[in-house]
């Protein structure tokens, strides 16, 4: 009878020091967005349908968080119906053939106030490692009882590398802007 107690203690111990915290991304307070140059000009463009979740080992500890994230590309928004519509197209996104874009994390790392994600990006099924620099904004406690965390990142990726490769105007370069909400 002790050694029973003995080994369900060990595994409840086992299973709170790896208990993990939850949070999902608040889509309607979130938003994931771009800015290209076409002909020399910018645009800007964003993604409305998105999901995202973080899973690390408290709210104060973030650090190792596991972070997934997924966009649904037709949901791509330039401000142009038939550019968005265009885009869907095989040498730009292929939306049927792929219909989403996924961000996976391998290390979430503090540095300062900041963390590093990386993790894998990927696009039109071409998977390349991805560093963003994460900066917090917020983090409070609503009325609700809801923990919210809120923060921004910036990057530039080639989107050649992802095999969005026509269009002789358009720079290779884009600019994403992420400002994210997370809640659990």
């Amino acid at each position: 009878m002790i050694i029973e107690r003995i080994i369900a203690l060990v595994l409840l111990t086992n299973l709170s020091a790896t208990a993990q915290v939850s949070w999902k991304c608040n889509t309607a307070q979130s938003k994931v967005s771009f800015q290209i140059k076409n002909f020399g000009m910018r645009v800007d463009g964003m993604f409305t349908d998105f999901e995202g979740s973080m899973k690390a080992v408290s709210e104060k500890e973030l650090s190792g968080a596991e972070i997934n994230f997924s966009i649904k590309v037709i949901s791509v928004n330039t401000d142009n119906k038939a550019r968005d519509k265009h885009l869907m197209k095989t040498e730009w996104f292929d939306a049927e053939k792929y219909p989403e874009m996924r961000f996976r994390s391998n290390s979430f790392k503090k540095s300062g106030n900041e963390f590093t994600l990386t993790g894998m990006l990927m696009i039109k099924g071409i998977e390349k490692e991805e560093t963003f620099i994460i900066k917090p904004l917020t983090s409070r406690t609503e009325g609700t009882g809801k923990s919210v965390l809120v923060f921004s990142s910036e990057k530039t990726i080639n989107r050649k590398d992802y095999g969005l490769r026509s269009g002789f105007s358009v720079s290779d370069e884009v600019n994403m802007r992420l400002e994210i909400s997370m809640e659990r």
